[in-house]
């Protein structure tokens, strides 16, 4: 009479692969919902923080106007927001501190803060206000842009003061971007 060594009791009994290709099929799906959230909501947090800074800063210009009796003067272009800077944040000379007898307007430009909060970051010899999509190492692909005309009235500018605006995640459109670049910006004339 032949013995096998190891007869498998029904209690004993294991998992099929079917089972366990099942369990991580759902352990898949589970993660791949976690990291779709975890996307969306980011982008939402990146959305709601470059509305709030544009605000603050639209808030800011137009106490700068009541006491200077105008806005600064800024042509949209990549480098406008370092008029924003200068005039809000009273560093003419851009040397990362407030200039003597100058009025700090919004003091969330400081560009010595914590790396994180900050959004002044040194580019050419100035400051440029970068949004929350910035990246570090090329910091003007997402600065924030500032168009002012000398001119009493521009057809050309969206707002009757100013325009202020971040050209969203992709870092392209502004006032004279398509359609397609201009879904994703976020706006101070959108408000």
């Amino acid at each position: 009479m032949k013995i096998n060594a190891y007869t498998p009791s029904k209690s004993a009994r294991g998992f099929t692969l079917m089972e366990i290709m099942v369990v991580i099929a759902i352990i898949l799906a589970l993660a791949a919902l976690g990291v779709g959230g975890f996307t969306a909501v980011n982008e939402k947090v990146r959305r709601d923080s470059a509305k709030l800074q544009i605000r603050s800063m639209s808030a800011a210009l137009e106490t700068y106007k009541n006491e200077q009796g105008d806005y600064p003067i800024g042509n949209g272009n990549a480098g406008s927001s370092s008029e924003v800077y200068s005039a809000l944040f009273g560093d003419y000379n851009f040397d990362g501190t407030t200039d003597d007898g100058e009025v700090v307007y919004l003091a969330t430009l400081d560009p010595n803060a914590a790396l994180k909060s900050r959004i002044a970051f040194s580019s050419s010899n100035s400051y440029i206000l970068v949004d929350p999509w910035r990246d570090v190492s090329e910091p003007s692909k997402n600065e924030y842009r500032y168009y002012r005309s000398e001119q009493e009235s521009d057809p050309s500018q969206m707002n009757p003061d100013f325009d202020l605006w971040s050209n969203g995640p992709d870092g392209e459109g502004g006032p004279n971007g398509t359609e397609a670049q201009r879904r994703d910006d976020i706006t101070n004339w959108d408000y």
